[in-house]
């Protein structure tokens, strides 16, 4: 009888991910609060709230929280978060 033999397979990923850090702060008139409000990044939001940026787009989606949407179609969260 054959002896079996163990075979492992390996493979590896590789991911490139590009990260862009926008400093610049964003003043606007959100339409919810009707007051002039720095305008954040998600990553922003999600770091002032301490939640995960995926977080903050659910909270957006529901309408729980006030936001926007850039010219260049990024998310901008309201700086008084909740309504």
């Amino acid at each position: 009888m054959a002896k079996a033999k163990k075979l492992f397979l390996l493979r590896e990923k590789r991911e490139t991910w590009r990260v862009r850090i926008d400093n610049k702060l964003r003043y606007g008139m959100c339409p919810d609060c009707q007051e002039e409000v720095r305008w954040l990044t998600c990553a922003g939001a999600a770091k002032e709230l301490g939640l995960r940026e995926r977080e903050v787009f659910r909270l957006a989606e529901k309408a729980e929280i006030h936001f926007a949407e850039s010219e260049d179609g990024r998310l901008l969260i309201c700086s008084n978060f909740r309504k």
